[in-house]
């Protein structure tokens, strides 16, 4: 995917426009659901970094008879129901698009790659097309995208941002509201991931869903009265223990991280993934423990921006 041309402001060459952007992964510590009937005002209250590790899209249009949509994760041809419902909503007739998603981090584990690629194919397309949108008009499309699909509440407010977020308000811009939490220290995220959750079949559990929103509250009130990383790893911890999706396995390899000297770890939300925090002395320790459990580990860095254009800021929108 490097190497290749934009075609600036959205003007043809030999009828061909391109965009390539990069959003950053998102992993939720905890989270507090709020469903409403307006898809804008459904979502979450939640926190949790965003991480250098990410989704990188690039949208290739072509003028054609019959519009047509192909997508691609990680080179193997997909649904990607997210991804698609965006570029169904944007590409007008006359086009056909070819969408090629790079994940950096696992698929289905609590990274947020679906709202990744829905705001990458969001942002590619106003971007290869020139069309005149808001910027909440672009985050909109994917928030809506996510929930509609039910692969997400919450992520992609935050990756909009970057940094390592509070999400105070639930839904998409102009309801939904986000703060940055301040950073001391340059921590590294050490995870593991030892498999996937379906989201879509947690978030149709009323039942999760009822426990989720309890917790969650707790939790918010907690993080908003002391927003500190430490007070954020300790939520994220008792969180995940109540609410009843950590395994015995991921309890264990939380414990482990915090012994070998990480300043705390839980499970991702949702998936089942293990994050710890860590600094550079203890990383490559923390790894090690995890590579002996055999899940497919990752470190990566709070990310500090959030979604962008690889050839235009995304700040530059109207």
């Amino acid at each position: 995917m490097d190497g290749l041309k934009h075609c600036a402001g959205g003007a043809a060459e030999k009828e061909i426009l391109k965009a390539k952007v990069f959003v950053p992964g998102h992993i939720s510590g905890f989270f507090q659901p709020f469903l409403h009937e307006n898809p804008l005002r459904c979502g979450s209250r939640n926190c949790g970094p965003c991480t250098e590790a990410g989704v990188k899209t690039q949208v290739t249009l072509r003028k054609s008879e019959k519009r047509n949509i192909e997508i691609e994760i990680n080179g193997k041809r997909c649904e990607a129901k997210t991804s698609r419902w965006v570029a169904e909503k944007l590409l007008p007739e006359g086009w056909s698009a070819t969408i090629e998603h790079l994940t950096e981090v696992p698929v289905g584990a609590g990274f947020g790659v679906s709202g990744a690629g829905a705001l990458g194919v969001s942002i590619g397309l106003v971007r290869a097309l020139g069309l005149k949108m808001r910027r909440s008009e672009i985050i909109a499309n994917a928030h809506v995208a996510e929930v509609i699909c039910r692969t997400g509440l919450g992520d992609v407010n935050a990756q909009s941002t970057g940094g390592l977020v509070i999400g105070v308000k639930p839904g998409a811009p102009p309801y939904g509201k986000t703060r940055k939490m301040k950073l001391n220290g340059n921590f590294l995220i050490v995870c593991c991931t030892l498999g996937e959750i379906k989201t879509s079949s947690i978030l149709r559990e009323e039942e999760f869903i009822k426990r989720a929103k309890e917790l969650g509250g707790d939790a918010m009130r907690r993080i908003l009265a002391s927003p500190t990383i430490s007070n954020f790893l300790q939520i994220s911890r008792d969180f995940a223990e109540k609410l009843g999706l950590m395994s015995k396995e991921l309890r264990e390899m939380c414990d482990m991280a915090v012994r070998e000297g990480a300043l705390g770890a839980s499970q991702a939300m949702l998936g089942k993934t293990v994050f710890a925090f860590c600094n550079q002395k203890n990383a490559k320790k923390v790894e090690n423990l995890f590579r002996e459990v055999g899940g497919e580990t990752l470190i990566t860095r709070i990310s500090k921006g959030g979604a962008s254009s690889i050839s235009f800021p995304m700040d530059n929108l109207v």
